[in-house]
């Protein structure tokens, strides 16, 4: 048996010796030689990979695109002009918990002499719709349809950053002109976002037109400002006619949105109790 066995093993040698003969040099000792050993392969399995990451990208950014903004597009005509406040603003009650932002708007449109249903503002806001596809629980309003319509509808606005000294000061001066402020908060009680307006300061207090609220109520500014404020759009009659382009708003709008959900406010749940005794 011992014959067999060297035949064997002489015939084996002879066959792996031939095999490599006839390989290329480059291919010889590496893993995988035997799919990678030829430049079509790599350019196949290169392009294969590529195209899968272009597929993929291009997939994320549809769903982000049809994601935001929500409401119709087209504009309400003829294009308003409030020149001033007509009544003095008042709660919009609200009886859905999505619809703050639509409520505060309503407000604002009604204390300016504009009619909210001519306006079809729920349309344009995109309330009723979701901000992240196939999750239901995402629906409200959002910056980016809340700058187009304002600016459709004769508004100007800025968004001042919080984080920056000289905004309280801005905002102070804005509401001093008796215009308003639309601001997005976490609310104290249960840290849902919400969107009230103010609409004065006096004493070191902010004036809040709460939507959940039968009556306007004051708010400690330093309280509010470090506990409870996201984000403020100072609103306002627009000075000149001038529309911006709607992608501009559209950005303009997602990027404060990514602002205010940024901004870190501190947890101190005795200096909340406290503001809310002080509010009560």
């Amino acid at each position: 048996m011992n014959w067999l066995r060297t035949v064997r093993l002489g015939r084996s040698r002879h066959l792996t010796h031939a095999s490599l003969a006839t390989l290329p040099k480059s291919t010889i000792g590496r893993p995988g030689h035997r799919f990678f050993n030829t430049p079509l392969k790599r350019r196949l399995v290169y392009y294969g990979l590529t195209f899968s990451g272009v597929c993929a990208a291009s997939v994320s950014a549809i769903l982000i695109a049809w994601a935001i903004p929500l409401g119709d597009f087209g504009p309400v005509l003829p294009v308003p002009e409030p020149n001033g406040i007509v009544t003095a603003i008042a709660p919009d009650p609200q009886r859905e918990k999505h619809t703050c932002g639509f409520h505060a708007l309503r407000a604002i449109y009604r204390s300016y002499g504009l009619d909210p249903e001519k306006r079809r503002l729920r349309q344009r806001l995109g309330v009723d719709q979701s901000a992240y596809l196939y999750d239901p629980t995402t629906t409200g309003c959002i910056h980016p349809d809340i700058y187009r319509v304002l600016n459709q509808d004769g508004f100007e606005f800025t968004t001042p950053d919080l984080d920056r000294t000289e905004t309280l000061k801005a905002v102070t001066e804005h509401l001093a002109t008796g215009h308003y402020a639309l601001a997005l908060i976490k609310r104290r009680s249960n840290g849902h976002l919400h969107w009230v307006v103010l609409h004065g300061i006096a004493d070191g207090r902010f004036m809040v037109c709460d939507s959940l609220a039968a009556a306007p109520y004051p708010e400690i500014v330093q309280d509010f400002w470090e506990q409870c404020l996201l984000g403020v759009t100072l609103v306002g009659p627009r000075r000149e006619p001038v529309h911006a382009p709607v992608w501009r708003l559209h950005l303009a709008g997602a990027k404060d949105m990514y602002q205010a959900a940024s901004r870190r406010l501190p947890a101190d749940p005795a200096k909340n109790e406290r503001a809310q005794s002080l509010r009560d």
